[in-house]
Order: structure tokens, then C-alpha cells, then sequence
């Protein structure tokens, strides 16, 4: 039908978005009608938009706490085949190691002792990892007495 003007029009742009050569893209998860017309004549195509999961990430993908109680929230996104955010994933998380540290539901790390965990981020059947150590550093140190005379040669005093 050469000659022939086609206008191409979407039920719901936030959706699908369709150029006037008839490209559609995909916007959001939902669904929309995309409509041409030409003259009196029109033509539908439903379009179901809705993204597929491919992968997980998460940020960041290692950590050392250097004090018990110090906490850090690791940050995942769900990610679909073009590589786009998306939104409302659900994400579980898990430690591999609770005697060395925690996670909430929300992704927040605390640290318990000394060790390490590997905490896994899962939204369906795809993973991410982040590694956490648990490295005490000393704050402080202290030693007793903190001066002493000797007063004979041999004389000899243990410092704490």
C-alpha cells in the first residue's frame, strides 16, 4: 500500500511508546493497544509489557567492619536482560555466617565477631554476593603501671 499515510497512536504511552514508523518500546510493566490508522481503516496489537528478571547486583560487593556492633547496608538491585533497574523486586537476604554477622531483611550488616560471612542477596533464582569481614582494630592500649622505678640492678617489675 504504498502512498498510503499510516498514524500510529498507544492506549497508554507510560506503558509502550510507538513512533510514527510503528516501533514500539517498552516503558513500564503493564499493557497497552497500539492502534493504526489509515484513513477510515484501523488495525490493533495488544502489548503486554513485563520484564523479566536476569540479574542480580549488589553494592557493596565486600566490606571489612573493624568493630563489633559496626553495621553497613549493602544496597541490591534486580536487574532485567537490557540491563534496567526493576522496580518492587522482591530481594531476600542471608549470612553465611551469623556468629560473625547479621542481616536484616532491609540488607543492613552488623557485625557479631572476629570472622567472616558472605552475604547473599536472592530474588528468585539469582543471587549476588557480598564478602564482610569482621576485623577487630584496636581503638585504644593501655599498659600497668605506666611508670615504675627499679631501684636494685636485677630488679625486675611485670608490665601489664
Amino acid at each position: 500500500m504504498s502512498g498510503q499515510t499510516i498514524t500510529w497512536s498507544t492506549s497508554d504511552a507510560a506503558i509502550a511508546t510507538v513512533s510514527s514508523s510503528g516501533l514500539v518500546t517498552s516503558v513500564a510493566d503493564g499493557s497497552a493497544t497500539i492502534t493504526a490508522t489509515s484513513g477510515s481503516l484501523t488495525a490493533t496489537s495488544a502489548i503486554t509489557v513485563s520484564q523479566t528478571a536476569a540479574s542480580v547486583e549488589v553494592t557493596p560487593t565486600s566490606k571489612t567492619l573493624t568493630s563489633i556492633g559496626d553495621t553497613v547496608t549493602i544496597a541490591a538491585a534486580v536487574k532485567d536482560g537490557g540491563g534496567n533497574t526493576m522496580s518492587g523486586a522482591t530481594v531476600t537476604w542471608s549470612t553465611s555466617n551469623s556468629s560473625a554477622a547479621t542481616v536484616s531483611s532491609a540488607g543492613l550488616v552488623t557485625s557479631v565477631a572476629d570472622g567472616s560471612a558472605t552475604i547473599t542477596a536472592t530474588s528468585g533464582s539469582l543471587t549476588a554476593t557480598s564478602a564482610i569481614t569482621v576485623s577487630q582494630t584496636a581503638a585504644s592500649i593501655s599498659v600497668t603501671p605506666t611508670s615504675k622505678t627499679l631501684t636494685s640492678i636485677g630488679d625486675t617489675v611485670t608490665i601489664a
